[in-house]
């Protein structure tokens, strides 16, 4: 089913569904930048603030833009395709998006946890080795470099269309 809009209509989701996923990809690469200095950074306190600026990274960009990317990318398939997930560049990137959602729903409250544990024992005077161990995990690093290369996949699926 095509759904019956004007040019004009379809010109405008297509801006806003690039929009938002420049919006989105900027959100992934800061969060993963944000991710990748926390192992870096020297102090318990420093530490918390980089994990703290990747949280903020993820919820105020990185959602809003996935959500929203998503959203129009949706629509404008219907409104182009009368089967869109016959087009496997559709299907794939629908099939992309819904893996990097669920681990961003899954990492997000993981991260905010080791966030509240990190910053707790910041504020400690002597913090313990385990929140050293949790502020420098391989889990976050690996869960932003997935999701980053979803981003880069989707982008260059989005722009090639291959079929």
């Amino acid at each position: 089913m095509v759904l019956a809009v004007s040019a004009g209509v379809l010109t405008a989701f297509k801006v806003l569904h690039i929009l938002s996923a420049v919006y989105f990809g900027v959100g992934v690469v800061l969060a993963t930048i944000f991710t990748l200095q926390v192992p870096n950074t020297p102090t318990l306190p420093a530490k918390a603030k980089v994990m703290a600026r990747s949280g903020r990274a993820a919820l105020t960009i990185l959602v809003p833009g996935a959500l929203l990317a998503g959203i129009f990318g949706f629509v404008l398939a219907f409104m182009e395709f009368s089967h869109p997930f016959a087009q496997k560049w559709i299907l794939f990137s629908t099939i992309l998006f819904v893996i990097s959602f669920v681990l961003g729903a899954a990492s997000g409250p993981l991260n905010a946890r080791t966030r509240r544990l990190v910053e707790a024992e910041a504020r400690s005077p002597k913090p313990s080795r385990a929140a050293y161990q949790a502020a420098d995990s391989l889990r976050p690093i690996i869960l932003a470099g997935i999701n980053l290369a979803i981003a880069v996949a989707l982008v260059y699926l989005m722009f090639a269309q291959p079929n």
